[in-house]
């Protein structure tokens, strides 16, 4: 299916919006892009805390609305400063461009739910048991009742110059112990599969819930063990201590963290793909420049 003509990046210099911008300018289409910073090379100043700043803004194909405040901890820390860009920023914005776009996609979280139970369908209810959670819950219902509204949830995206893992990988392969969470999930999907479920969803311009996730969940301790065999680091020195919920901004901690794939995989062939192979993926490259800084 072909691309849109034109889409509106919003939030361009966050990690998934700076790689669905070059992905459709590869593509073809006629990228325009938000940031709230003034320095950014974004094609416009949007500011979800200041509605009354925004530009006028140009009739698009789509829209994508990747920006938001995205820290739990910092939403639950001050619920009322990030609702007020997460929700009620986002949903300003989205209706203006509902206005004047065929697609406007919110890009979610498996946050919205409590992670009671394994492969959230995207006919469950949302539940979630965060301050992120409910204000990406918000919005997600904001959106869906617009015209050509839709949403993608997404697990964790990982990425080989992720902090913590370029961190975990240079202390393994100095010798130095880790503390990984044992009692906190992730189901990780690479950038890439993450912009190209975006590239999917825009290419039909089908409004609706899509979901994007890895197969299986792991902890943070399972990926702290898969970098140090991957550096050939003594596995003793993975050291798992246990979350506290209120410590990452959590009424109580999830225990599952996948949602089901079933439409994505039989409407674009895409399946949730399998823990190692998505690790193996991250952590090459991690490895590699790991080792270098390490002996460095």
């Amino acid at each position: 299916m072909p691309l849109p003509g034109s889409v509106l990046v919003v939030g361009a210099d966050g990690l998934i919006g700076a790689a669905l911008v070059r992905r459709l300018s590869r593509g073809g289409s006629r990228v325009l892009s938000t940031s709230r910073r003034a320095a950014s090379h974004a094609t416009f100043q949007v500011d979800l805390a200041a509605p009354g700043a925004w530009p006028a803004l140009p009739k698009v194909d789509a829209a994508v609305l990747c920006a938001g405040n995205t820290s739990i901890s910092a939403c639950a820390e001050n619920p009322a400063a990030s609702a007020a860009v997460n929700v009620t920023g986002l949903s300003a914005l989205a209706d203006r461009l509902a206005a004047q776009a065929d697609m406007v996609l919110l890009l979610s979280s498996n946050q919205v739910f409590d992670g009671g139970v394994p492969r959230r369908g995207r006919a469950d209810g949302t539940c979630p048991v965060c301050q992120y959670g409910r204000q990406k819950a918000a919005a997600e219902a904001h959106v869906l009742g617009l015209r050509g509204g839709a949403v993608l949830r997404l697990t964790k995206v990982l990425t080989p110059d992720l902090a913590l893992l370029t961190g975990w990988c240079a202390d393994l392969a100095a010798g130095r112990p880790v503390t990984p969470f044992d009692n906190f999930p992730l189901a990780p999907v690479t950038l890439d599969f993450a912009v190209d479920t975006i590239v999917d969803i825009l290419s039909r311009g089908q409004p609706g819930v899509y979901q994007a996730s890895g197969a299986d969940d792991l902890t943070y301790a399972d990926l702290a063990r898969a970098l140090a065999g991957h550096v050939g680091a003594d596995p003793g020195l993975v050291t798992p201590v246990q979350a506290v919920a209120a410590g990452l901004g959590f009424e109580r901690l999830p225990r599952y963290s996948t949602l089901e794939m079933e439409l994505e995989e039989a409407r674009f062939g895409r399946a949730a793909p399998a823990s190692d192979s998505v690790l193996e993926e991250v952590i090459r490259p991690i490895v590699l420049t790991g080792r270098a800084v390490a002996h460095g």
